[in-house]
């Protein structure tokens, strides 16, 4: 089980990419979008928090992909 501290640390752009095995072009790709996950922005920085990161990959892995 993560500490409290660990729950809310703040990852970069760059950061929260690498902890969801992602990169981070994708990952800035979908935040217009409204596709990514939650995120806080500070002047021209965007922050994720950890139980954030892991919430969204949660609803990803439990969303059945659309078929073609």
């Amino acid at each position: 089980m993560r500490t409290y501290q660990e729950l809310h640390a703040e990852y970069t752009t760059g950061e929260a990419a690498h902890y969801l095995g992602i990169s981070r072009g994708h990952l800035e790709h979908m935040r217009p979008r409204g596709f990514g996950p939650v995120y806080s922005r500070r002047g021209r920085r965007c922050f994720y928090r950890v139980a954030d990161l892991d919430a969204w990959a949660a609803q990803r892995r439990g969303a059945p992909r659309q078929s073609k």
